[in-house]
């Protein structure tokens, strides 16, 4: 009987092993986090400073609204446990679509979300609706694949027609994504999607970001950034930051993140210092200063307590820097770089950034082709800057980590994209257009449940199998036993 117990185990341990590999090679793995154990999502609101991008139909600027989303997204996430968030320009700058990308790589980023709305010509203005746009790389096609749909059906819950998710393959690279946000970003490690989340020339669709004189409608954008976050928050399995108000004794919150106080009943709230810490009628406290305060709650019967947090002072935790231009043709244009120009992004631990000039900034080597990544600092941080010398030889080359993710079942769409056109930039090369139909693998848990089953029935088959054909091995022996005296 040992021995038997002993076979079905080997058995069943050899199928695991191998469905292991199977899995593994699906990609089904862990998000990478970071070394406190939060996932990183990085919000690139699209355009600013000198690029407007499009303009709506009643003057909205697209990266004034792209700006309003990524606030609304950012203080949406920052009320989730386990997470940490952070932007890629200050609120008026520009920054080139490699240095987007680079700021994600510099902060290890699990995942960086292009903020942006779309636009069409006067001929077309029916166009309505929210995209997203997903990579063409096997690397990472299903991944951002999934996220997009999530995000889609978050969105279409404000009443946006949902127009599924898009691929756009480069014609300069086979095998390239082709916005620069999100080529570098994946070359850098780092998944990526554009979400355009309605139509500026449409009448109808551009009331989801702006009144009706052009200016931005607040309202409306926390609508669009909080469906943006919860779809981020279902693909993570992020639940929000909850504690009992009675247990929390003192908390450490970082400058923009919240908790929910909790208690048992309606109570009323007070904060002591509302320029370090407010709190809402239904407990929800944010830090929005640095400093300390004291947030002070009365229930129905009298009872009375109080919860002490202290908001730390934001630090400088990455920089990364970047140059107009980023990718050079010839030799003769990229020996004439100029490194003085190189401007740096600097990211703070609450989310925000600031830009500056490098203290340092190293040399090229202007006889290799490809990918460089230049040295830079700020005081005692240390980055660099990405310059790319697209010599004849040159191909894109991936710079760091792959894809580690982990993620829940979204729904899928199959709508097709319809008139659209997501916009370029002069980083960007002309394309092919590539609709993805949004089919996805079944869940992590369902399939190594199912996984497991099949493990121990194939096991449990092959062990009878092998019984029944030891048992004929012996009988045929008895057999020949008998025949021979």
């Amino acid at each position: 009987m040992i021995r038997q117990i002993k076979k079905i185990c080997s058995y069943i341990a050899v199928a695991a092993a191998t469905l292991c590999i199977g899995i593994g090679a699906a990609g089904m793995d862990v998000a990478a986090k970071d070394a406190d154990g939060n996932i990183v999502i990085v919000i690139d609101p699209g355009h600013g400073g000198t690029d407007p991008g499009k303009v709506g139909i009643n003057g909205i600027l697209e990266k004034d609204a792209n700006y309003a989303i990524a606030e609304a997204m950012m203080d949406e996430l920052k009320q989730y446990d386990g997470v940490k968030v952070y932007f890629t320009r200050p609120e008026d700058s520009i920054v080139t679509l490699t240095g987007r990308a680079m700021v994600a790589a510099e902060l290890d980023a699990d995942f960086l979300i292009s903020i942006h709305n779309n636009s069409v010509a006067e001929d077309n203005i029916s166009a309505n609706g929210a995209m997203v746009l997903t990579s063409v790389l096997p690397l990472y096609s299903t991944i951002t694949a999934d996220m997009g749909n999530y995000i889609l059906n978050s969105l279409t819950q404000l009443g946006l027609k949902n127009n599924g998710i898009q691929t756009r393959n480069s014609t300069e690279y086979v095998g390239e994504d082709f916005h620069t946000v999100m080529a570098e970003s994946m070359r850098a490690g780092v998944p990526a999607v554009i979400v355009e989340h309605c139509f500026l020339s449409s009448a109808t669709d551009v009331l989801y970001v702006a009144h009706e004189d052009g200016t931005v409608d607040y309202d409306k954008t926390a609508a669009l950034g909080k469906a943006d976050a919860e779809a981020v928050a279902t693909y993570f399995g992020l639940t929000k930051n909850d504690i009992v108000a009675s247990e929390a004794g003192e908390l450490v919150l970082d400058k923009g993140y919240s908790v929910k106080l909790q208690t048992e009943g309606e109570a009323s709230w007070t904060s002591n210092n509302e320029s370090c810490v407010t709190v809402d009628s239904e407990g929800l406290a944010k830090a929005v200063g640095s400093g300390s305060a004291v947030v002070s709650y009365t229930l129905a019967d009298g009872t009375t307590g109080v919860v002490n947090i202290k908001v730390k002072i934001p630090e400088q935790i990455a920089i990364a820097g970047f140059i107009d231009p980023t990718f050079y043709k010839t030799a003769e244009a990229f020996s004439e770089i100029d490194l003085n120009n190189v401007t740096a992004n600097i990211v703070y631990s609450d989310g925000s950034v600031i830009q500056v000039k490098p203290d340092t900034v190293g040399e090229a080597d202007y006889s290799k082709s490809g990918i460089q990544d230049i040295p830079i600092s700020y005081g005692a941080l240390k980055g660099s800057v990405r310059v790319v010398y697209q010599a004849e030889d040159y191909i894109p080359e991936v710079t760091s980590r792959e894809p580690e993710t982990q993620t829940t079942e979204p729904e899928t769409t199959s709508e097709e994209v319809t008139q659209t056109e997501p916009e370029q930039s002069s980083e960007e090369t002309t394309t092919e257009d590539t609709k993805n139909d949004g089919s996805f693998d079944i869940m992590m848990i369902v399939k190594m449940a199912a996984g497991i089953v099949i493990v121990i029935v194939l096991a449990t088959v092959v062990f009878m199998l092998e019984n029944r054909m030891s048992r004929n091995r012996r009988r045929g022996r008895r057999n020949r036993r008998r025949r021979r005296y």
